[in-house]
């Protein structure tokens, strides 16, 4: 019988935007984050297939920016699972990449 494998090659991906992509190729269903809420008392999973469609919304609105190379972009935001999607979203589609300066 053969198993298969969540686990991703690292000698596979060179970016952290292609490990992401490639961990939502693996298992999109599986949990990514939890997240406490607290208007309904629980915890709620967000799955790597959330997280990417929230990536996808950070592409988007950045892209419609007309970013271009040296141009500077701050995000004022409570800590939550909700800016994995920025984290993860592809530096490709911004103009020369990107850096992240946390304080």
């Amino acid at each position: 019988m053969s198993q298969t494998s969540d686990i991703v090659d690292l000698n596979t991906v060179q970016t952290l935007a292609a490990l992401f992509g490639a961990r939502v190729q693996l298992s999109p269903e599986a949990v990514a984050y939890r997240r406490y809420e607290a208007s309904a008392g629980e915890w709620v999973a967000l799955t790597w297939e959330d997280v990417a469609r929230q990536a996808s919304y950070w592409q988007s609105a950045l892209s419609a920016e007309k970013l271009v190379q040296g141009d500077r972009v701050a995000i004022m935001a409570a800590n939550s699972p909700d800016l994995g999607g920025f984290r993860c979203c592809s530096p490709r589609s911004w103009a020369g990449g990107c850096a992240f300066v946390c304080q």
